[in-house]
């Protein structure tokens, strides 16, 4: 009984890997002149820390960006990045929040042409930023970004990215201070067909 169980288990997970490679194999991404590019990202964390010889810590941080960008010309898009994150922090009996809100233009292109399956993209981005501090005065920076990475089609309209970045975020006159990050993420895109 548990090996007729146990094959049709297996019969079941070999159709849906065939399936599935003939989908991505099948696969062309929407990256042709008048379609449209929509993503987003949201990401919450919690974190606690305490020992006997320090306060205690604990934050809660909330993330949530999006993008939409049109394609002018086949493989190349531009569009707005609107985001916001929350991060509230407590040490002791202190407690700080910041709001961010960012917007800004980006500019796209992939490399491949769309029927590939896999295609390589570059983006570079500028982002105006302005923090809300619950203790501090609003203070605002100016982050410009490089990435760039592949992608991988699982249909004609969504993609998963792994992209690598670096950013330079120059602050407001009243703060000499410039940060230069490096980051590794994955996105999800869907890319919209023009309507015919």
């Amino acid at each position: 009984m548990y090996t007729k169980i146990l094959n049709a288990s297996i019969i079941r997970i070999l159709f849906v890997l065939a399936l599935s490679l003939f989908t991505i194999t099948k696969s062309q991404a929407q990256l042709t002149k008048g379609n449209w590019l929509v993503g987003g990202n949201l990401s919450f964390s919690s974190t606690k820390y305490s020992n006997q010889v320090t306060a205690s810590y604990s934050q809660i941080d909330f993330r949530l960006s999006s993008s939409v960008g049109y394609f002018f010309a086949d493989r190349i898009s531009f569009g707005l990045k609107p985001g916001y994150t929350y991060v509230k922090s407590d040490v002791g009996a202190s407690s700080t929040s910041v709001s961010i809100f960012t917007i800004g233009p980006f500019f796209r292109y992939y490399f491949l042409k769309p029927e590939k399956t896999v295609n390589l993209l570059s983006e570079v981005n500028y982002a105006y930023t302005v923090s809300k501090n619950n203790n501090n005065p609003p203070s605002s920076s100016n982050l410009f970004s490089i990435l760039a990475g592949p992608v991988i089609y699982f249909n004609q309209s969504v993609g998963l990215e792994f992209l690598l970045a670096y950013s330079r975020a120059n602050y407001s006159k009243d703060v000499s201070e410039n940060n230069n990050i490096f980051q590794f993420g994955i996105g999800l895109q869907v890319h919209l067909e023009k309507l015919k």
